[in-house]
């Protein structure tokens, strides 16, 4: 019975001493496994932070450029704009002279060299919008074309006014002035539109630039 006792008494001191061996072998691989697993991530983590941050050295890289190219496009159309306008608004300037030409006792004095005037600057607008035209907006660019050649229409009308009394011809100053009221208050308003056309384009720009 001694023996028996002494026999489990030691079996037991062995399951005791194995539980703790396996115990502490257990943990010893969960803790390597642990540690590799939080290696692995590390290198992981370090490799998604490195492209992480080529990427973003590429997108301000890119961003800088975009910006240069945005701010040298607005700065282009802006002095094309200008020097569209200017040139358009001395020939609407000249042009809208003529329609004192419409009144039968104007006296014909200067009317052909206020003419001339008018025709020399549809000449240098029509320059100007030729070497500007690849610069600025499609749709800008067809309306201020438009309004150019309605004035140009105006030389054409106010021609035969000229015409006629240099000639002493028969002429309607009446209706033709009044053809002419309609149609100069008509060029007025398509130079207003053109006018906000191009604050709206280069408002367009600027908060693109922004």
């Amino acid at each position: 019975m001694a023996i028996y006792q002494t026999l489990m008494a030691s079996i037991g001191g062995i399951a005791v001493v194995l539980s703790g061996l396996f115990w502490w072998l257990g943990k010893r691989y969960l803790d390597k496994v642990l540690e590799k697993e939080i290696s692995d991530n590390k290198q992981k983590l370090a490799v998604i932070q490195s492209q992480i941050d080529i990427t973003i050295e590429k997108f301000k890289e890119s961003s800088s450029k975009n910006l240069f190219v945005f701010k040298s496009q607005f700065e282009v159309e802006f002095e094309s704009y200008k020097a569209m306008w200017e040139a358009l608004d001395l020939m609407s300037d000249y042009v809208f002279r003529l329609e004192k030409l419409y009144v039968k006792t104007e006296s014909s004095y200067g009317d052909k060299k206020a003419w001339d005037e008018a025709e020399t600057s549809f000449i240098e607008a029509m320059r100007v919008f030729r070497t500007k035209k690849p610069f600025v907006n499609l749709s800008v660019q067809k309306k201020m074309l438009s309004y150019g050649l309605k004035l140009n229409d105006e030389l054409i009308f106010s021609a035969g006014c000229i015409k006629a009394k240099k000639g002493g011809t028969p002429y309607s100053y009446s209706s033709e002035g009044a053809l002419a009221k309609k149609r100069f208050d008509n060029l007025e308003k398509m130079q207003n539109n053109i006018a906000e056309m191009i604050s709206d384009r280069l408002a367009k720009i600027m908060i693109i630039n922004g």
